[in-house]
């Protein structure tokens, strides 16, 4: 395409260039890496980083730039390693937002979390990530709490007022079941339509509002056919 942006920025403008995920460059001034002219550090303007594949009317060679960070131009994104089952995401979302950034950066859907081992990578990444929980794709949108994956995936409980048996004790001590949804003045139990994956108890539950923003698990691209992996 030319040119795309790609993940490092001068946001404080300080000429002090940094990657998103917070790790420093090597040098600010690398005749190998920055086109020729660039970094152009227009103060509070052109704060955000560019790849250019080729010479264009931008520049005459390829390498490294800097461009305004609203310039609508493609994006260069990071995809795991082979071995990697889950990574962390850039910043927490309400479940639906999460939702929608699963869709739109991966073209996959929130994390289908089935077996132990799939729990295991999901306790692994919201530890290294330093979060204790985080939304995941297990939800119900009816009045009668059938709980299923967005993913489509089949449950594994007999249940499908359940559809996973892993989760965390409801009010009153009643263990392994979602909280009750509804709008009912009665219904003191807290419960909400999206499932949420708590690595300290190694379970789902639903007593996080829709509508907080909190770390969430993708499913990742499937690029290892034997295996199912997600991004966080």
């Amino acid at each position: 395409y030319g040119l795309c942006h790609v993940g490092f920025h001068d946001h404080d403008a300080d000429n002090d260039w940094e990657f998103h995920d917070d790790g420093e460059m090597v040098d600010t001034e690398p005749a190998h890496l920055w086109s020729p002219g660039e970094p152009w550090d227009v103060p509070n303007a052109i704060t955000c980083g560019i790849i250019f594949s080729q010479p264009n009317y931008f520049n005459a060679g390829d390498g490294l730039g800097d461009a305004t960070c609203s310039n609508p131009i493609y994006g260069l994104c990071e995809v795991p390693e082979d071995d990697e089952e889950l990574v962390v995401a850039p910043e927490p979302k309400t479940c639906k937002a999460a939702q929608e950034y699963c869709k739109n950066v991966y073209g996959t859907q929130l994390a289908t979390i089935i077996s132990d081992d799939d729990r295991s990578d999901a306790v692994q990444a919201l530890s290294d990530g330093g979060h204790e929980f985080g939304w995941i794709g297990l939800y119900s949108d009816d009045v009668e709490t059938k709980w299923q994956f967005r993913s489509g995936s089949e449950c594994p409980s007999d249940s499908a007022y359940k559809c996973v048996d892993f989760w965390c004790t409801a009010p009153g001590g009643e263990a392994l079941r979602p909280r009750c949804i509804g709008n009912d003045p009665d219904n003191d139990e807290g419960g909400y339509g999206c499932a949420v994956f708590y690595a300290d108890e190694n379970g789902v539950n639903n007593d996080v509002p829709t509508d907080i923003q909190i770390a969430f698990i993708c499913d990742a691209p499937d690029t290892t056919p034997a295996r199912r992996r997600f991004r966080r």
